[in-house]
């Protein structure tokens, strides 16, 4: 009889050499999402489960872990009773397979009848073993499930990990010091009845009286073992250290900087003020992006000679502050030396006269240089200034920012930190007394660079922005090097939507195949190879269009009625954007549209079957019935509502919508197909000159 399954709390620790801050984080990720299946799948009940990890400790924490598996009983079915037994009614090797499978004997084996006949079953009873039995092979997955960029070998072992693992660690509620060898990866991996302390400044074992004081029993010797404690605990000593500065906190640095400490603290520091003339997006990158140091504002605004470091060492002990102080301002100051080097002999030039440079970069092979590009953007972005702006746009401004937009690609800082692209070149061109939009446009034209990220501000920012991405466009189709379903080389897919959005945000009609087109003639001159321009234009027209399924598809619309709106024959963006707003207003009001849209699919059904010409002329005088007139004054009222230049989708689904009564009266009292050929004809061309408006809005080819 199975002893009562009471719980306890469980921690297994995996100490390791120092494991990459993004490497732990995924680790974290990766146990977070795993462990509780693994849990259920096995039967154990498990509350309260956590993924503790500092940079050398991965550990599973249960608050509460049931002593033993979930006991149940389970029929299992086998083979029929014909299969069972031979000629001298001895079990066949089929019984004794199934009772083997039961954990019984033949004979204790029973049978039960049913429609297609009398089967052997057996009732077996699953689960009851000790959880401590199986978690073992639990906590082998869990461990090889870990996905690492680069992992490695150590010692003559055969175990692949991101660094070597040193030890593991387990206990359950007064059970410390468990031992899992035997299982998989256990034979390799070395067991522990000692937790480790810190690694210099308290080394070696301590004994833990219970698995449920892991955290308690880390925390006596300052480690936070738990990544969200630490974090508030980071953010907390940031702040106070800040004092009455603003700190800059970037949720990047700050994430990193978790898993790189496991005994938080922080040191202020300095570097000298001479380096501030630096540009402020430089230093804190310098800050950020190698030494994960924090930035500080002053009460003006302007960036402070201050930081801070979040260290792993003592910050209490005066000697040892003043040596993570002095080590890490020595690092910051020869790297500011650098940035302050590159950005001096950057500024012996304008941006203006780096243009020529742009000629020794070459944009795609094949397709020309940067400066090619600028060239070819010339036109295309005069294009879009008349179909976008309405031609609203200071011409001499946007050239400018054309001839500028790429310009601080050729410069030193650029080359160095080369995410800061666009941004330099903002700083140096208000330097030289650049018009500030054409400023602006340096930086903006590159965005949004990814989800998320804000939109171009100013007119002449957005119109560039749009421009490159149409330029990227065209030059990944005329290589070849269009997405795929597996690949997306030039990361065109991304592109493509954010186009689509800043094109919908300004709310511009015009014929967009036009701007591909001219997009594409821009290459004729630095192509060896013809361009076929029709061709090429129809594709992106086609992909431009297969992103707006995408877009629809992922806010609840059924694919064939997003088909049947984007691919009604519009050539403009923005018309086709506000067709399927409209559809969707509609729809939310009820299921009245999509019953209507079968009307009409019937009517175009009908319509295929049936000869008649284009003009075919109705004669009101040979309806024979309400429902005639009422369909007959539906279609006159929506070719009105379609004929007027202002396009009001809302307005025209709305009126569609209520119509339902009108056309199903129609189907209900009509019948098309008349013996007299004159009422037949008659109701056939009604019935196209109310499908006909509902053709132009809808492709009803893509309903059927």
């Amino acid at each position: 009889m199975q002893a009562q399954n009471t719980a306890s709390p469980f921690i297994f620790e995996l100490y390791t050499e120092e494991i990459p801050a993004a490497y732990q984080q995924a680790a974290v990720e990766n146990w977070q999402k795993n462990a509780e299946k693994l849990f259920v799948d096995n039967k154990i009940d498990a509350k309260g489960i956590r993924i503790l990890a500092t940079p050398r400790r991965l550990a599973l924490f249960v608050s509460q872990l049931s002593e033993f598996q979930t006991s149940a009983t389970e029929v299992l079915k086998g083979p029929p009773r014909s299969s069972c037994f031979d000629q001298q009614n001895q079990p066949t090797a089929a019984l004794k397979g199934f009772a083997a499978k039961a954990k019984t004997t033949p004979d204790a084996i029973q049978f039960e009848k049913s429609e297609k006949g009398e089967y052997a079953i057996a009732n077996v009873q699953t689960g009851g073993e000790s959880s401590l039995q199986i978690l073992p092979q639990i906590l082998d997955i869990l461990i090889k499930g870990l996905k690492f960029p680069r992992t490695m070998r150590w010692s003559d072992g055969e175990t692949l990990y991101a660094r070597p693992i040193l030890q593991y660690f387990a206990a359950y509620g007064n059970k410390t010091g468990l031992s899992m060898h035997g299982t998989g990866i256990f034979n390799f991996i070395q067991h522990s009845s000692e937790l480790q302390g810190h690694f210099i400044f308290s080394p070696g074992g301590m004994n833990l009286p219970s698995a449920g004081e892991y955290e308690e029993q880390l925390q006596n010797i300052e480690i936070v073992g738990d990544p969200v404690t630490r974090k508030n605990r980071i953010v907390e000593l940031l702040t106070k250290a800040a004092g009455n500065e603003t700190l800059v906190l970037s949720d990047a640095t700050l994430n990193e900087v978790i898993y790189l400490v496991e005994r938080p603290g922080v040191v202020r520091c300095s570097f000298p003020e001479e380096f501030l003339r630096i540009p402020d997006i430089v230093i804190i990158s310098e800050m950020e992006e190698h030494q994960r140091y924090f930035a500080l504002r002053r009460a003006d605004g302007s960036l402070s000679n201050e930081f801070l470091v979040v260290t792993n060492g003592n910050p209490h002990n005066k000697e040892a502050k003043l040596n993570i102080r002095s080590g890490n301002e020595r690092v910051l100051k020869a790297r500011l030396s650098d940035g302050a080097f590159f950005y001096d002999e950057d500024r012996k030039r304008t941006l203006i006269s780096r243009l020529p440079d742009l000629k020794t970069i070459i944009f795609q092979e094949g397709l020309g240089t940067l400066y090619d590009k600028v060239e070819r953007l010339k036109p295309l972005v005069k294009l879009l200034s008349r179909q976008v702006f309405d031609n609203q746009l200071e011409e001499e401004q946007l050239f400018r920012a054309v001839e500028l937009m790429k310009a601080d690609l050729t410069t030193q800082l650029v080359y160095e930190f080369d995410h800061l692209q666009g941004q330099i070149g903002r700083i140096y061109a208000l330097a030289d007394k650049e018009h500030p939009e054409v400023a602006a446009a340096i930086e903006e034209h590159y965005r949004p660079r990814f989800q998320g990220d804000s939109a171009p501000e100013t007119q002449i920012g957005t119109v560039l922005s749009i421009a490159e991405k149409l330029d990227n466009l065209a030059a990944g189709y005329i290589l070849g090097r269009q997405p795929t379903s597996s690949q997306d080389p030039f990361g065109l897919r991304r592109q493509a939507l954010y186009l689509l959005e800043m094109i919908i945000a300004q709310g511009k009609y015009f014929s967009f195949p036009d701007v591909i087109r001219q997009s594409l003639q821009g290459f004729e001159k630095n192509t060896t190879e013809p361009i076929d321009i029709a061709f090429q234009s129809e594709q992106i027209w086609e992909f431009l269009k297969g992103r707006f399924v995408t877009v629809f598809e992922k806010e609840g619309f059924d694919k064939p009625l997003i088909k049947a709106g984007v691919y009604c024959g519009s050539d403009d963006v923005v018309d086709i954007f506000e067709r399927m707003n409209a559809i969707r207003e509609v729809r939310e009001r009820g299921d009245a549209f999509s019953a209507l849209m079968s009307a009409f699919r019937r009517m175009d059904n009908i319509l295929e079957t049936a000869k008649v010409s284009d003009d075919a002329k109705i004669n009101d005088t040979l309806f024979l019935s309400d429902a005639e007139k009422n369909l007959f004054e539906m279609s006159q009222q929506l070719n009105k509502m379609i004929d007027i230049e202002k396009r009001n989708y809302g307005q025209i689904f709305q009126f569609l919508s209520e119509q339902r009564e009108n056309v199903d009266q129609f189907f209900e009292s009509v019948m098309v197909m008349h013996d007299d050929p004159k009422i037949k004809n008659n109701r056939i061309a009604l019935l196209q000159a109310t499908v006909l408006p509902v053709k132009k809005l809808l492709d009803l080819n893509y309903l059927k």
